[in-house]
């Protein structure tokens, strides 16, 4: 009986770490089938409820070369492509700070195709009065594309551009992409349809306004832009706040290839004053007057 017994213990301890390693086991796979089931989840900070990710890798907006145009049901942001039509940005910013396009309508607007604007007139027959010389690219023309409207000659591009629906690759390399809806697309999609096969609208929407983003005060710039600038920094030149180290300002002028003249500002600080001086063995701490041009104290003139 005794040996009955010791035996009995012995199985049991043998077969115990067997039963318990088994258990284990299926609770690990049924572990790993409830996961599997399980959505996948989204990573990435949030701002709450419905509102997007924020991606803190999201490249700032370029200010200069962005577009904020209002239609009746939204704002629209368009990225202008200087990289792609250097002439025709600047033409499209020139005329946008004028005012020229407040105002004027979607004359031609086809479905599923584009929407046209840019002519004063209203007819598809006017402009601003000056010609630009082509700049076709290989860029795509897709949803959202921005590309210069011209007659039969490459080089007869003025004011007027349209605003794709969706994929036009027939007009691919034969137009000048200049810019792309970043957001607000959605608003453009509502502007009113023409009739006919040349889409020209009877009681045409028209654009509000259309403004360069650098050029909108901080707070009235949409939101997606804010976070490429801050208040001082939308700020003109004029309404800088003043810093007492800076003592002076040089300018220079710059010819670029297109024959544009940029203005170039250097400021001078105290300390570099300071600096110059005191390897010219003067103890005059800062001049009291700058010449612009030089940079020089204009007793040094």
């Amino acid at each position: 009986m005794k040996k009955l017994l010791i035996a009995l213990f012995m199985v049991t301890l043998i077969t115990a770490p067997k039963i318990s390693q088994a258990q284990a086991e299926t609770e690990k796979a049924a572990t790993e089938k409830t996961d599997a089931t399980k959505p996948e989840e989204k990573t990435g900070e949030t701002t709450g409820g419905d509102k997007p990710v924020v991606d803190k890798n999201a490249k700032p907006k370029d200010l200069e070369n962005s577009l904020v145009m209002a239609i009746k049901d939204g704002k629209v942001i368009i990225e202008l492509r200087p990289d792609l039509a250097p002439k025709h940005v600047a033409r499209i910013k020139e005329l946008t700070r004028e005012g020229f396009y407040d105002g004027i309508v979607f004359h031609r607007v086809i479905e599923s195709f584009m929407a046209q604007t840019g002519d004063p007139t209203g007819t598809g027959r006017g402009g601003s009065g000056k010609n630009l010389k082509a700049e076709f690219s290989s860029e795509k023309h897709v949803r959202g594309t921005l590309s210069m409207a011209r007659a039969n000659d490459p080089d007869s591009a003025d004011s007027q551009f349209f605003i794709v629906f969706q994929e036009a690759p027939h007009l691919d390399e034969n137009y000048t992409v200049f810019g792309k809806v970043t957001e607000g697309m959605e608003f453009i999609d509502k502007i009113k349809k023409g009739y006919g096969p040349n889409g020209m609208v009877s009681e045409p929407d028209k654009i509000i306004s259309l403004k360069v983003a650098a050029d909108i005060e901080y707070s009235d710039l949409p939101e997606s832009l804010k976070g490429s600038t801050t208040p001082d920094a939308n700020k003109t030149a004029g309404e800088q706040p003043v810093d007492p180290n800076l003592v002076g300002e040089k300018t220079e002028t710059k010819t670029n290839p297109d024959g544009s003249i940029e203005v170039i500002k250097t400021t001078i600080k105290k300390e570099e004053l300071q600096e110059a001086e005191k390897a010219q063995g003067t103890k005059e701490l800062a001049p009291k007057t700058i010449d612009p041009n030089s940079g020089k104290p204009a007793s040094q003139q």
